[in-house]
């Protein structure tokens, strides 16, 4: 929230000189951050030879957001990385390499090992943000791919005879401004305030299914009740 509202109370003038400071200082860092977490990626091998587990001991190569993914902590893979020797004088800026003998893997490890001490220097609040963006980014990126599949359907038509009430996603808001307005498309009750995007998305998926089951019914001519009591002969 801090790091979506903060810019907007910037531009109207509402945030004071030192609190924009302190906010670009911390975003710095949130993004040196991520990209050191989305960047630095070792084989499976090599992360459990750095004491690391939780996934497959392959030669898969994982980033340090996947691991977090793996509900793995931030703080343990930095520290991991840290205690990894780079080379015989102990030099993090030395461009040292990490070899596994089963696989070939080559890995440069010299400047992996620099950041992760960096970000060990900062403040527990900055590596707690970076932690929760990973953990969370498989799931934001499923949902930008879903709104984009709406905005792509927005004539997907909402099913007539919809009970919004009986679908358990929806807020008694949500409930009360559909069955007020009685959307026909995607597209139309996109437009409806107050609906967030993730109830969007489950009322996309269902209208996804029954358009499917709708298409089925054709395609063999039964309904799916009369598909059902075949089904029991």
């Amino acid at each position: 929230a801090d790091r979506r509202l903060t810019p907007k109370g910037i531009d109207t003038g509402v945030v004071g000189s030192y609190r924009e400071c302190a906010f670009q200082n911390s975003l710095k860092t949130f993004e040196e951050g991520m990209r050191f977490a989305t960047s630095t990626s070792f084989s499976g091998y090599s992360w459990h030879r750095m004491g690391l587990e939780g996934f497959r001991n392959d030669a898969r190569q994982r980033s340090v957001s996947d691991l977090i993914q793996s509900k793995i902590g931030l703080t343990a893979i930095l520290e991991a990385l840290t205690a990894t020797k780079t080379n015989i004088n102990g030099n993090p800026t030395a461009a040292t390499t990490m070899k596994n003998g089963d696989t070939g893997d080559s890995i440069a490890i010299g400047e992996a090992v620099a950041g992760a001490r960096k970000l060990l220097e900062v403040h527990e609040s900055a590596r707690f943000a970076i932690e929760v963006e990973c953990q969370y980014s498989l799931y934001t990126e499923r949902q930008k791919t879903q709104v984009l599949r709406m905005r792509e359907q927005r004539d997907l038509r909402i099913p007539k005879d919809i009970d919004y009430g009986g679908m358990s996603w929806f807020s008694s808001e949500e409930v009360e401004k559909l069955t007020k307005i009685r959307p026909k498309t995607i597209g139309e009750a996109n437009k409806i305030n107050g609906i967030t995007p993730a109830s969007m998305s489950f009322l996309f998926a269902h209208c996804l299914r029954v358009r499917k089951a709708e298409n089925m019914e054709k395609k063999d001519g039964r309904s799916s009740e009369e598909r059902q009591t075949a089904t029991t002969k």
